[in-house]
């Protein structure tokens, strides 16, 4: 999982999603979306206690893209 403990540039990886978020725009189950986070495949911005994940919407749009070849 890529973590950072920096502050977070939200100019740079744009708004932070919620796993939710991220379930509902791949429409995927929570558990495959966990499986995609401990993969590394988006950059985790973690808030607080284990809880508290965000994904950057960058790191999921770059993931769309890998998967779609586009």
């Amino acid at each position: 999982m890529s973590t950072t403990n920096l502050p977070y540039d939200r100019t740079a990886e744009g708004p932070l999603l919620t796993v939710a978020r991220v379930m509902a725009t791949l429409d995927c189950s929570r558990s495959f979306a966990y499986k995609l986070i401990k993969r590394g495949e988006f950059k985790v911005v973690r808030l607080g206690d284990a809880k508290g994940i965000r994904v950057t919407e960058k790191s999921l749009e770059r993931y769309i893209r890998r998967m779609t070849g586009r």
